[in-house]
């Protein structure tokens, strides 16, 4: 699932085409929970001369009770 916020017309995309959107730019800054780094290598490193990731995955082994 991808969200992204258009800071310029101050609204929620549904659905958006990602790398069509960042044709223009050289650089990325984001926050991501993937499950691989793969799609960072294939994807965004040829893409990009710049890019700041904070990155966060889930733990699936995580058994506390949070209530």
């Amino acid at each position: 699932m991808l969200t992204i916020y258009d800071l310029k017309k101050q609204t929620m995309l549904t659905q958006p085409e990602f790398f069509d959107l960042t044709t223009a730019y050289d650089t990325l800054s984001g926050v991501s929970f993937v499950g691989s780094f793969k799609i960072i290598e294939q994807e965004l490193l040829p893409r990009f001369k710049q890019i700041k990731l904070i990155l966060g995955m889930e733990d699936q082994n995580d058994k506390t009770n949070r209530g």
